[in-house]
């Protein structure tokens, strides 16, 4: 069982915080792989995953070109080329002064993964085990002076792969080294399997038998398959060292704004001193999640205008759609969108351009330009003003400085190094007031930003600004002063 090799692997594995912002796609057959494997197997397991997310992402868009039901379909065929590109694992990845033998023992343990599989036969089905990975060749230098050079390569098994990288029962996205930075390897596990059941709902239910089955805790015999060993017999020590602490493991997580759900759960018990049957779920999204759900949102509303263009026009390129439509402000893509879906195939029909692709991409950008100009003063993120304006004299001094504060803290670089050379004065409901060492320096931070170059983090500014500010003022504005003499 995992659980006996926990405590030895807790320095293993460099732990990184900043590793888990990357995100990748895992189908949930392969998660099953997972189980009962301890952390860094789990680990390496997951970068077979990150290494072949190529065809995950090739998978996503015949999919969706062809609009078929993704439920039927495999990731991989058995013979795509990509099962001879091995996948090479780096020992330099691993604390390596004294952990020498774990690793190579952990890659051993990961080169003879078995799943137990039905083979047809011309008796009947049998089952038989069969190994995940066909072979693998390592590179282990003798001495742990030079072990950081060493790797393994692995091949996947192409008798495996349908099984294993089957999309039937859909995927997790996921932090790429979530296992490699949790305490316990049953918070991958669980993550996964809450992610996969409770998603769509929020909610839901599991027994308690199915639940330690998938976490790998249950010993059965192999003939008759009846339970033989099981580590948490007891539910207050299931309770304690694998709900806890994947509890805890993703609520630190969610602290440092790096997973995007943790869970609570509630037992269903048939008394009240019996031992649970089933365990009530439920999924909460976290801060960080919250804001990549949106994140996601505003993603897919640009990729099917984009390709809404490219169906319209074969002969359009995408990135340069992309970014044609990276330059609509987020106030602006309501418009825009009826511009694209309504008013533009009218306009096409009147004129039938011989050059549709060059003609749609002039529209496009005839549309941006005139909404550009047209946008009134007051709609600017930063205003100018003037040593004897009399809102000036009405500033609250130090009001909203917790807010510009934050605001100053998650800011694109650009625009910190502009506000870093101003003095923060104060707010009123019309704004917050900066004031500058000078009037020429209070230009070009204006100069700046209305630079059509940077409308694209102006753009992100401007977000930012709106949520951290709230409705604690009537108009999400800056005001700046020169310094008075």
């Amino acid at each position: 069982m995992a659980m006996k090799n926990e405590k030895n692997e807790k320095s293993l594995v460099k732990v990184d915080e900043g590793m888990l912002d990357r995100w990748i796609n895992t189908p949930f057959s392969y998660m099953n792989v997972l189980s009962g494997k301890t952390k860094v197997e789990q680990d390496i397991l997951l970068q077979v995953s990150g290494q072949i997310q190529c065809r995950i992402k090739d998978f996503f868009n015949e999919v969706r070109n062809l609009k078929s039901n993704i439920s039927n379909r495999v990731l991989i065929a058995p013979s795509d080329p990509i099962l001879k590109i091995p996948i090479r694992i780096k020992f330099s990845d691993y604390e390596i002064s004294s952990n020498y033998g774990r690793i190579r023992l952990a890659v051993e343990n990961i080169k003879n993964i078995q799943l137990r599989i039905a083979i047809p036969t011309t008796e009947g089905v049998r089952e038989a085990w069969v190994h995940v990975f066909s072979h693998g060749v390592t590179d282990m230098p003798g001495s742990s002076d030079c072990f950081g050079r060493g790797w393994a390569d692995l091949y996947l098994n192409p008798a495996l792969i349908e099984r294993i990288f089957n999309m039937s029962n859909g995927y997790v996205q996921h932090p790429r080294f979530i296992a490699r930075n949790s305490k316990t390897s049953y918070t991958t596990m669980l993550y996964a399997l809450l992610k996969n059941r409770c998603e769509k709902s929020g909610f839901c239910r599991i027994p308690l038998l199915e639940l330690k089955e998938y976490l790998g805790l249950l010993g059965r015999e192999l003939t008759t398959g009846m339970v033989v060993s099981d580590p948490y017999h007891q539910y207050s020590r299931f309770r304690m060292f694998v709900l806890d602490r994947a509890k805890k493991d993703l609520d630190k997580m969610s602290e440092r704004g790096q997973i995007d759900y943790t869970f609570s759960y509630t037992e269903n018990r048939g008394g009240p001193r019996s031992e649970p049957d089933s365990i009530n779920f439920t999924l909460i999204p976290t801060e960080a999640g919250v804001k990549r759900i949106e994140s996601k949102g505003k993603k897919a509303v640009r990729t099917r205008l984009i390709n809404t263009l490219v169906k319209r026009c074969g002969d359009l390129n995408r990135d340069e759609l992309a970014e044609i439509v990276s330059r609509v402000g987020e106030g602006d893509m309501p418009d825009f969108k009826e511009f694209v879906y309504k008013r533009l195939p009218s306009i096409l029909e009147r004129f039938y351009p011989e050059d549709a692709a060059s003609f749609i991409k002039k529209q496009l950008n005839d549309w941006i330009s005139e909404r550009k100009s047209t946008q009134p003063l007051q709609q600017r993120l930063f205003e100018p003003g003037t040593a004897k304006d009399d809102d000036y004299d009405k500033v609250s001094p130090g009001q909203f400085s917790a807010e510009y504060a934050e605001l100053l803290k998650r800011c694109p670089p650009e625009y910190r190094e502009w506000l870093d050379k101003a003095k923060f004065i104060g707010g009123q409901r019309g704004g917050i007031f900066i004031e500058f060492p000078d009037r020429p320096a209070m230009e070009a931070f204006e100069k700046f930003e209305l630079d059509p170059k940077n409308a694209k983090i102006r753009e992100e500014f401007s977000v930012l600004y709106s949520e951290v500010m709230g409705r604690k003022m009537y108009n999400s504005i800056i005001r700046g002063f020169a310094l008075k003499k």
